[in-house]
């Protein structure tokens, strides 16, 4: 996946119960392909640079944190939603789903003592 480069505008700041801060961006007109890269990064972590550009200078606050967004069993669910989009959608989502599950019990199950 490209890295995207746009110019943003940050409309709205709210700080969140974890400490985090929500931020809300809004874009200059876009095309159909601009935004549809966008799109395509909803849901992913991202590295993100914010520089003012009136009033730019050399220094640049690092913040080094872990981004956790979801869980390990909904990143799961999340990467066999993609195989199932990307292999098997003319099976059913839920038994591809029960099923890829059922195959991974099995297999850790097997090795266990």
């Amino acid at each position: 996946m490209k890295a995207i480069k746009v110019t943003t505008v940050i409309t709205s700041v709210s700080a969140r119960a974890n400490n985090s801060a929500g931020l809300r961006l809004s874009t200059p007109a876009l095309t159909p392909e601009e935004l549809t890269a966008i799109f395509h990064l909803k849901d992913q972590d991202c590295e993100t640079l914010l520089v003012p550009i009136a009033k730019h200078d050399e220094e640049v606050m690092q913040i080094n944190s872990d981004l956790q967004s979801k869980t390990p069993s909904q990143r799961l669910r999340a990467c066999l939603y993609i195989l199932w989009d990307q292999e098997a959608k003319e099976e059913k989502w839920p038994d591809f789903y029960d099923a890829k599950m059922e195959s991974m019990i099995e297999f850790i199950k097997n090795k266990l003592d």
